[in-house]
């Protein structure tokens, strides 16, 4: 039986043409903020759920907040 030749895989590597004339980017105006201006809107957090509350203790560094139920949660975080 005469050996049985694999096909051969060929790869073509295209190359690609690096425009030149890129425009520059467009200058953003840096406004600074005032102290008693509001950076957002209070949190509405009986809209999340209690996975994303318990995150929430964990990042304003509240502790205890493991075995909590929702309401707990959001006084818990209400309460900073």
């Amino acid at each position: 039986m005469p050996a049985v030749k694999k096909p051969t895989k060929k790869f073509v590597i295209k190359k690609i043409s690096i425009e030149e004339n890129v425009p520059a980017p467009t200058p953003v105006e840096v406004v600074p903020v005032k102290e008693d201006t509001p950076t957002s809107e209070p949190i509405n957090y009986n809209l999340m759920r209690v996975a994303d509350l318990r995150y929430a203790c964990k990042a304003q560094g509240i502790v205890g907040y493991s075995k909590k139920t929702k309401k707990e949660l959001i006084e818990m975080l209400t309460n900073i």
